[in-house]
C-alpha cells in the first residue's frame, strides 16, 4: 500500500459537479487508487436558500453525486451573517481590482475550506497526504503522482501553476495532512492576514503559507471552472488562446464540452 489519502471537495457542490465528476474520478481518484493509495472522500457544501447560483436554479440532490466517507453541510446564509459580523471589524473589500461580491465570495470560499479543515482535524493522524479540490473545477489533465509522493517525502504543499495572482492558486492543493489543515483553516486567522494588506485571494493563501513556514511547490495540474450557467472559465495566467492552440487535445476537449452541454467558453476569470 502506497499510503492513505484524503480527497476533500468543498464549495457549492451541486453547482457543476454533474459535469465534472466523471473526469475527476478518471484523472484524480482512479490514478491514485491504481498507484496503490487508499482514498477516503470528504465533501463539504454551502447550501443555497433558493438553490439559485450564476442566475440559474440548481438541483441540490447533485450533492449526492460524490460518494463520500465523511461530509458536512452548512447554510450559506449563516456564513453570510458571520461575514457581516467580521466586516464590522476588518475591511473585507481588500482587493481593489474586483467587485464587492467577488471579495465577499472570497470569504465564503475560505469559510468553505475551513469546513474541510475542521473535518480533517477530527480525523487527524489518519492520512499521509490530503488533496483539496474545489467541486466546480473540471480537470484537464491527470494528477501528477510524483508530486503526491514528493509532498509526503519532502513535507511540502503543491499548488497549480495557473492563475497565481501574486500568491498561490486556490482550490487545488496536494500536501501532508498537518500542513493542509493549517492552510485550509486560514479563515480562523483572517483578521491577521487581512492586516498584511493582501492584493488578491491568492495573496491571502500565500500569507497563510508564509505564516506557517510551509514549503510551497508548483504542480502541472490544470483545470477550468464550470459554472451552473454553463460558462467555462479558463484560469490560465498566460495567453489562453495561445495555450489552447499549442495543446490541441485540451482544445478538442473543451470544444466537446461546449457542444455536449451547450456551454460557452470565456477568458474571464
Amino acid at each position: 500500500m502506497a499510503g492513505k489519502i484524503a480527497i476533500c471537495f468543498f464549495g457549492i457542490v451541486p453547482r457543476s459537479i454533474r459535469y465534472n465528476y466523471l473526469k475527476i474520478v478518471e484523472r484524480i481518484i482512479k490514478p491514485l487508487e491504481d498507484a496503490g493509495y487508499s482514498c477516503d472522500i470528504f465533501k463539504t457544501n454551502l447550501e443555497l436558500q433558493k438553490n439559485i447560483i450564476d442566475g440559474v436554479k440548481i438541483d441540490p440532490s447533485d450533492f449526492n453525486i460524490i460518494r463520500s466517507d465523511f461530509f458536512c453541510s452548512e447554510k450559506q446564509s449563516d456564513v453570510d451573517h458571520l461575514i457581516t459580523r467580521i466586516s464590522r471589524k476588518i475591511n473585507i473589500n481588500y482587493c481593489k481590482n474586483v467587485s464587492k461580491i467577488n471579495n465577499w465570495n472570497s470569504f465564503r470560499c475560505m469559510y468553505s475550506e475551513n469546513m474541510v479543515s475542521r473535518l480533517l482535524e477530527g480525523k487527524r493522524g489518519n492520512y499521509d497526504c490530503v488533496i483539496i479540490y474545489s467541486a466546480d473545477y473540471y480537470p484537464l489533465n491527470k494528477i501528477n503522482l510524483d508530486h503526491v509522493s514528493l509532498s509526503i517525502t519532502n513535507k511540502c504543499v503543491y499548488f497549480s501553476h495557473i492563475h497565481r495572482a501574486g500568491g498561490h492558486t486556490d482550490g487545488f492543493y496536494i500536501g501532508p495532512e498537518d500542513l493542509i489543515i493549517k492552510i485550509t483553516g486560514r479563515f480562523n486567522i483572517i483578521e491577521e492576514l487581512i492586516a498584511l494588506k493582501p492584493t488578491s485571494h491568492e495573496n491571502i493563501l500565500k500569507f497563510a503559507c508564509d505564516k506557517y513556514d510551509i514549503k510551497c511547490e508548483l504542480t502541472d495540474f490544470v483545470f477550468c471552472k464550470i459554472r451552473a450557467s454553463k460558462l467555462i472559465f479558463l484560469n490560465f495566467a498566460y495567453d489562453v488562446a495561445g495555450w489552447i492552440t499549442t495543446m490541441p487535445e485540451v482544445r478538442m476537449e473543451i470544444e466537446g464540452l461546449c457542444r455536449k452541454y451547450n456551454m460557452t467558453l470565456t477568458k474571464k476569470i
